[in-house]
């Protein structure tokens, strides 16, 4: 039997919970990726609308691509968060040994109401990231309204992404077959 006052997290996810009565925050995070550019150049680049889709975690160097976090905080105590807000930061990990400081966030006002569905969205701008493999991490972090951090949090590991900046080579000109000119392609 469970004791009620253990938290657990099914199908992965964020779960914070003091006790699922009184507060319980759960969500989770996924990433979104935008288009590239990369091999278009007669087309000129255009920011705007930044649409962001569905990914493979595949994200071109010259990709925007955004960490979608969506929460919602439930319980009695819900009412008493009114007064500060969330933060939702990303962590790259770097495989292989390599090292990052780049670690985008972006705060959401708590509005106090038990039942409030959240939404954080962190866009990250091409060529934010060298190329390489990295453990992308969300973390949520309560704060009351004078900037200290309130004793709610909670992360997920949203998975490995790769970086890459895809390389074109141009073609090289074709030997042209003996027995053919070629400016006349041939025909004499």
């Amino acid at each position: 039997m469970k004791n009620r006052l253990n938290s657990f997290r099914e199908n992965g996810g964020i779960e914070i919970a003091i006790n699922p009565n009184d507060l319980r925050v759960s969500g989770s995070a996924r990433i979104l990726e935008g288009q590239s550019n990369d091999g278009f150049e007669e087309v000129p680049y255009i920011p705007f609308p930044a649409r962001h889709g569905s990914t493979n975690k595949m994200v071109q160097s010259d990709q925007a691509w955004a960490v979608e976090v969506n929460w919602n905080v439930n319980g009695l105590f819900a009412c008493l968060l009114d007064c500060g807000y969330w933060n939702c930061k990303l962590y790259f990990e770097q495989m292989g040994g390599g090292e990052t400081n780049y670690s985008p966030e972006t705060m959401t006002q708590d509005l106090g109401r038990p039942g409030q569905r959240y939404k954080g969205l962190i866009n990250i701008p091409p060529y934010s990231l060298k190329t390489g493999v990295y453990r992308v991490i969300v973390c949520l972090q309560y704060y009351f309204e004078n900037g200290t951090p309130g004793p709610i949090s909670g992360f997920e590991d949203v998975g490995l992404v790769k970086v890459f900046e895809e390389k074109r080579i141009a073609p090289s000109p074709q030997p042209v077959p003996n027995g053919f000119d070629s400016v006349t392609n041939g025909v004499g």
